[in-house]
């Protein structure tokens, strides 16, 4: 019984530690959305490298948890149950508002992709204008005969 409650305290522990990179990575995605929006391109790349970093060490977590609960090493009846469950609803609604913030943040970047991608039409449509003016300049000029 004792092995097993050091397993529960242990798993508390990686619970707490995926809840913090959990709230880190709410942060980091409330700031990519702000980056987003300020049009900040240095700082929507470093977001997106910390939130790849912190899915990396949320993904050691789980696979960390999932072989506690493959060994069947958890002890339902202990107190440290109560504390899993408190963190477990913390998970969820933190995982819940990670995605919705996620979801604006997809919306703001379709958004100026589709803004950039009209602006490089337009350029383009602009460019071969301006190539097809320079063709016609290029020819030689051709005069009218007056005479009758």
């Amino acid at each position: 019984m004792k092995i097993v409650k050091k397993h529960n305290d242990e798993v508390v522990t990686v619970l707490t530690q995926k809840l913090q990179a959990c709230n880190d990575f709410l942060t980091a995605t409330l700031n990519l959305k702000k980056a987003f929006e300020d049009d900040e391109a240095q700082a929507v790349t470093d977001l997106i490298k910390r939130r790849e970093e912190l899915i990396g060490l949320i993904d050691h977590l789980d696979h960390w948890i999932d072989r506690y609960r493959q060994a069947d090493a958890f002890d339902a009846n202990t107190a440290t149950t109560g504390e899993m469950v408190k963190i477990a609803e913390e998970l969820h609604e933190r995982l819940r508002q990670i995605d919705s913030t996620n979801r604006e943040c997809e919306v703001i970047a379709a958004g100026r992709y589709e803004a950039l991608r009209k602006e490089m039409a337009i350029i383009n449509r602009n460019e071969e204008a301006l190539q097809g003016y320079a063709a016609h300049r290029q020819r030689i000029p051709k005069f009218l005969s007056i005479q009758t």
